[in-house]
């Protein structure tokens, strides 16, 4: 039974063990387009086959598209301990964050990248609080 739940442990584990969610947009994918030349619509079109993760409409009119990306992958230690039984995750994660404004004639006013990144720990491999 033992051997049993750890195997099943290690399926779960293998299987989550990295994530990706949203598009993900670079910021020199982005310097071709001109602030009050480029109309936003065009845009989208070119970053296809990329949706946009959120397309606002603003009640003056204005637009505001985001593009949100995210990447996590488990530690290979954790997996390991998981599989013996110990509670244990560590992950590492990057998040990038793309927003396309658009006035109210439809054309790019500015458009702005933001990047991080993150590790997490839980149990054994977590680490001390800083």
């Amino acid at each position: 039974m033992r051997k049993m739940i750890r195997v099943a442990s290690l399926v779960v584990v293998v299987v989550t063990g990295c994530t990706t969610y949203g598009h993900k947009v670079t910021h020199e994918e982005l310097t071709r387009f001109q602030p009050g030349v480029t109309p936003c619509v065009e845009i989208v079109e070119a970053l296809k086959p990329r949706q946009p993760t959120t397309d606002m409409q603003r009640s003056n009119r204005t637009r505001q598209i985001t593009y949100v990306y995210g990447h996590s992958d488990a530690d290979a230690g954790a997996i390991a301990l998981a599989v013996l039984g110990i509670p244990a995750g560590r992950t590492q994660s990057e998040q990038t964050t793309v927003t396309i404004d658009c006035d109210t004639a439809g054309l790019l006013t500015e458009y702005a990248t933001t990047k991080g990144q993150m590790g997490v720990g839980v149990g054994v491999t977590g680490g001390a609080k800083q």
